[in-house]
């Protein structure tokens, strides 16, 4: 199940949404027995003030460093004939 969490951090402040996910696991009877929620902290983060500066400069750096590696492997392909 996918959803969108909606919140403010302060009273009167813009509206913010994460996405996420939800995995249910269900017994025989159909009963959920586990679930497990995933969503990107670092969505959340960056809405913080001051946090949220840093943690978007570390999402740009990650992903800037993995097209980066990315792009290197296609250029060592390239050069070797593959």
């Amino acid at each position: 199940m996918t959803w969108d969490f909606h919140f403010a951090l302060r009273k009167g402040a813009s509206a913010q949404v994460v996405a996420g996910a939800t995995r249910f696991v269900r017994d025989a009877q159909g009963l959920v027995i586990d679930h497990r929620d995933y969503w990107d902290a670092c969505d959340f983060y960056a809405t913080v003030p001051v946090l949220g500066a840093v943690v978007r400069r570390l999402k740009k750096a990650a992903a800037t460093a993995a097209w980066a590696s990315q792009e290197t492997k296609r250029l060592r392909r390239v050069s070797s004939g593959h």
